[in-house]
């Protein structure tokens, strides 16, 4: 489910929820497919060329395959949360900024058994389109 809202000023809201309840034919859940998984975005337009973007992403426990010993046990992921925000800027219709910062709080997760996620992280970006 997801809905999105202009109704606040300067403000494109959205909100998303996915509930997913999955097994294979043996019963046991799906890879890597969390049961609970919730997202809140919001783009704030301060003028013509500024914008700045705060998103937040909580992601439920999931199942997964234990790749230290090579073996089909499953082991159950922890739940997560991530906040990111981003400024970009418009110089012109051809040329786009951006700036940020992914996982704003530096959780330590692991996207796999045994395989921590990168920690936080910034980026630059420029955008020429021809």
């Amino acid at each position: 489910m997801r809905v999105g809202s202009t109704s606040i000023e300067n403000h494109y809201l959205r909100v998303s929820y996915a509930y997913a309840y999955t097994q294979d034919s043996e019963g046991e859940a799906l890879e890597f497919i969390p049961r609970h998984q919730f997202k809140i975005e919001d783009t704030f337009t301060i003028n013509a060329s500024w914008k700045a973007y705060l998103g937040y992403q909580y992601v439920g426990s999931r199942y997964t395959q234990n790749s230290a010993t090579y073996t089909s046990e499953e082991v159950k992921l922890s739940t997560y949360h991530l906040l990111d925000a981003q400024v970009s800027y418009k110089v012109s219709d051809a040329i786009h900024c951006r700036t940020g910062i992914k996982n704003l709080l530096d959780e330590a997760y692991e996207w796999r058994y045994g395989y921590p996620a990168e920690g936080r992280s910034y980026y630059l970006s420029l955008e020429w389109k021809l």
